[in-house]
């Protein structure tokens, strides 16, 4: 009885190893058709609806904003996965309505803007209603779509709605886009982001294309350089002293003139030759010895004084210290980040690493720390300023021969490389793209903007003798 019973499991066992991977084979044949939860999932969805300003004035334009609690997943910029049917119900103190309603909610975020000006005054309602959806996208249908966010395919999101009041008044409220006074006293930074027309007596002093020199300075460089932004104080204070080296009388009959003084460095060993100023610090590279420069570089409060950090430049190994300041005012392609990329960097150029060509190193202005971002192979060419801090460099190139010359004009485009990989949202930007991290040549041809043939030139000798981000001159 022992030997039959064992015989009998041991088939028994065979039989369901056989049943058991039929059952592992199938599925994994029909998981890209079927539904990723089964049954489907009935997901509860959350509305919210605000409006804006409130109260407002009768006949004063307002905003109605509404959406679900997140963004469906997966949803980008570049696919189409969006929250479907979004009305709006608006109902005035006699009880009218008015109703907008939205197939296809656009925006990644799920959110969406309705503007209204109330004629009448008292109080208002505001319904928002979404009528649910079915999520019907798949990695076959929404390519880049990854397998997690497809786990959704075929589930509901439920109906939900969202209500919400307003007061409309008969006195106008004032104007929240009208711009803040100017100060009439001392401020400082940094400056409230409400406070946007301040941007008429605030300014930096960035170094390299972002500060104009005057006409007589040979190649758009040399002196006569000027700030075309902000506005200095009309009357002079001295508001604090910093000492950077030993200076004054030295003292004592030792030396041969009597009453001597220590050298301040005259044309030929400038000191403080090439400070930055950005958002209220000043930067700046102390002397060392004899030299105007060498010694560390340091960060400032430029109100106060203040020290806030100082480096050695040269730790690498390499003199890294900065020739400019960089903020570059970013806006997104896909819509998703606006603003100057903080915290502002200082670019440091060098040409000490072998093969790399002139290389750009950076800073992050905020605490002198240098960052991981390496940018090679920048060209050399003729420097301006673009419309949104873009450093921008022109090159005039021959590529034909001395008796038959083919000259091309080309526009270098720091905006190119100098933006995150990521932006807000977590979109890609470009490949080549470096923002406190990672590596970019920028020789590459996605780094220009445009490359033109300028076959009126004819001869050689061409060069670029002034430029800005609007015109050019040239000369042979």
């Amino acid at each position: 009885m022992n030997l039959t019973k064992n015989r009998i499991s041991k088939q028994t066992l065979s039989i369901f190893a056989i049943v058991l991977a039929l059952s592992i084979a199938i599925p994994m044949t029909t998981l890209s058709t079927a539904s990723a939860h089964t049954p489907a999932w009935q997901i509860t969805s959350f509305a919210y609806v605000t409006a804006a300003p409130n109260p407002i004035g009768v006949g004063q334009k307002m905003y109605v904003y509404m959406w679900v609690d997140t963004p469906l997943a997966g949803s980008a910029a570049a696919n189409d996965i969006r929250r479907h049917d979004y009305t709006v119900i608006i109902t005035d103190p006699d009880g009218s309505n008015t109703t907008q309603h939205w197939d296809v909610v656009q925006d990644t975020t799920n959110v969406q803007a309705y503007s209204y000006t109330p004629s009448k005054v008292g109080n208002y309602t505001v319904t928002f209603k979404y009528g649910g959806q079915v999520y019907t996208w798949n990695t076959s249908n929404t390519p880049g779509l990854s397998s997690a966010n497809a786990l959704f395919e075929n589930d509901t999101f439920l109906p939900a709605q969202a209500v919400t009041t307003f007061t409309v008044q008969e006195d106008p409220i004032r104007d929240v886009t009208s711009p803040a006074a100017l100060p009439t006293e001392y401020w400082t930074r940094p400056i409230n982001g409400q406070n946007s027309n301040w941007y008429v007596i605030s300014s930096n002093w960035l170094n390299g294309p972002y500060i104009r020199s005057g006409a007589t300075a040979t190649g758009g460089a040399g002196y006569g350089r000027y700030q075309k932004d902000g506005s200095a104080p009309e009357t002079q204070h001295i508001m604090w002293t910093k000492p950077i080296q030993q200076g004054g009388v030295v003292g004592g009959s030792s030396t041969t003139n009597y009453g001597e003084g220590f050298y301040t460095g005259s044309s030929y060993n400038t000191r403080f030759s090439n400070a930055i100023v950005m958002q209220g610090i000043l930067y700046y590279q102390e002397p060392y010895g004899n030299s105007g420069t060498g010694g560390d570089y340091v960060a400032v409060k430029l109100q106060t004084g203040q020290e806030l950090w100082r480096i050695n430049a040269s730790a690498t190994g390499v003199s890294l210290v900065p020739s400019f300041g960089y903020l570059y005012s970013y806006e997104s392609p896909n819509g998703n980040q606006h603003g100057v990329l903080p915290n502002g960097i200082l670019i440091a150029s060098t040409t000490s690493y072998s093969g790399q060509g002139t290389t750009w190193k950076a800073y992050d202005a905020s605490n002198g720390v240098l960052t991981q971002m390496t940018i090679t192979n920048v060209p050399s060419g003729t420097i301006a300023a673009g419309p949104r801090g873009e450093y921008l460099i022109y090159t005039l190139t021959n590529y034909g021969t001395t008796s038959n010359p083919n000259w091309y004009l080309a526009q270098w485009n720091s905006s190119k490389i100098l933006i995150p990989a990521n932006e807000g949202g977590g979109q890609p930007t470009t490949a080549n793209a470096v923002w406190y991290t990672g590596t970019s040549n920028a020789s590459l041809a996605s780094c220009y903007d445009w490359n033109v043939s300028l076959s009126s030139l004819t001869g050689t000798g061409w060069s670029i003798y002034r430029a800005t981000a609007t015109s050019l001159s040239a000369t042979n």
